[in-house]
């Protein structure tokens, strides 16, 4: 599907072995999101490889929304970890992750939103 194309891959994102270890395309480091988005407009690299959401809320920073288009289907996957605010109580935190982990073990988490996120 990425054969012959030049894929830009941003630093602290978890790859899928399969992705990683494809040599069929050209990965191209980034900075960031952000910088990701300004190569991809102009066409110096032909598609971003990241999280739908943070790509999403980058872009509609940007202003740029309009002008990129996101696959309805994920090509490799990674952690995906919730930020508390500071001051937030530690067994609260323990508390939402052990939670999350049951929801996990009972495959109880299985749906998308369906708000466009």
């Amino acid at each position: 599907m990425l054969a012959g194309l030049r894929v830009g891959i941003s630093p602290g994102y978890s790859y899928s072995s399969g992705f990683a270890s494809a040599t069929n395309f050209e990965k191209i480091r980034m900075p960031g999101i952000d910088s990701g988005l300004r190569m991809l407009l102009p066409g110096r690299i032909d598609v971003t490889l990241a999280n739908r959401y943070v790509v999403l809320n980058q872009a509609d920073r940007m202003g740029v929304t309009d002008k990129i288009e996101l696959s309805d289907v994920a090509i490799s996957g990674g952690p995906v970890y919730l930020a508390f605010r500071r001051g937030i109580p530690e067994d609260l935190v323990e508390a939402f992750s052990t939670a999350l982990a049951q929801y996990k073990r009972a495959n109880l988490i299985t749906e998308r939103p369906s708000n466009g996120l």
